[in-house]
């Protein structure tokens, strides 16, 4: 399987939270947004658009998913869904953003995790 390289992993909360409007990427870097949304006890959606540094829509991805954990859990599914979805369609190299400042530090290796989240942020550091 192709790898992907998330040259900065970027969480926008504070952004949404001010309403600060989107921010491109730098020339000739893709940007890749991803989102997520718990509509039940058992189903989330997830969101992924990527972007280029005009703010043109290159590739976007809307799909149900079980939801089967919390708020970190949920983002770190579908960030997993973002990578190879980016992958798939020929993105191999871009910024992440997302909105979940815990799940950001997880990633970095800011925080350690002992939970069922730890498999899955393994499994986004291995793609």
């Amino acid at each position: 399987m192709e790898m992907a390289t998330v040259t900065k992993l970027v969480c926008n909360s504070n952004e949404m939270a001010t309403g600060t409007k989107w921010k491109p990427p730098p020339a000739g870097i893709f940007k890749v947004n991803v989102a997520e949304r718990r509509f039940s006890e058992d189903r989330m959606g997830i969101g992924i658009v990527v972007r280029d540094d005009s703010g043109d829509v290159l590739a976007a991805l809307s799909e149900p998913a079980v939801n089967d954990g919390n708020n970190s859990w949920r983002m770190a599914k579908a960030i997993l869904r973002a990578l190879h979805f980016c992958v798939d369609t020929g993105f191999h190299s871009f910024i992440l953003e997302c909105s979940n400042a815990a799940v950001v530090s997880f990633l970095q290796g800011d925080s350690k995790c002992y939970t069922k989240l730890e498999w899955i942020i393994r499994n986004i550091q291995d793609v």
